[in-house]
């Protein structure tokens, strides 16, 4: 049994799935899916930028990873780094 986890991410959703592939009816053992939240690729990030240089008068924009320390939860955007029309 060889299990491989494959991810495919698109611009809407983000699908991940663990699938014996060397079996002759492949089977999926696993699947997730997680909608890809607007405002999260590079060109957002762009966008933002200039939207607060022009609205409140400085360069700045939300971090790649964020910790909140109210909730001890930490935010992670690694679309931050990909543009749109890669995806």
């Amino acid at each position: 049994m060889a299990k491989v986890l494959s991810i495919e991410i698109g611009s809407a959703a983000i699908h991940m799935c663990e699938v014996d592939y060397k079996a002759k009816n492949p089977r999926v053992y696993k699947h997730v899916t997680i909608r890809t939240p607007e405002g999260m690729l590079k060109d957002d990030v762009i966008e933002t930028m200039m939207l607060s240089l022009l609205y409140e008068g400085r360069f700045y924009s939300f971090s790649p990873k964020t910790y909140w320390d109210k909730t001890g939860l930490t935010l992670i955007r690694p679309m931050i780094y990909v543009r749109e029309a890669d995806v």
